[in-house]
């Protein structure tokens, strides 16, 4: 069973590479660049 993971990241190598980082771990990622994204 994965666990739903937000990312919410401005910089778009470091929100990359914290899911390339986790990728492995069975999460299901939502990334997001900016807090309105992530309210959306």
């Amino acid at each position: 069973m994965s666990e739903n993971l937000l990312i919410v990241e401005d910089d778009k190598k470091l929100n990359d590479g914290i899911r390339l980082a986790l990728k492995n771990d069975s999460y299901f990622f939502y990334q997001c660049q900016t807090l309105q994204e992530a309210r959306e």
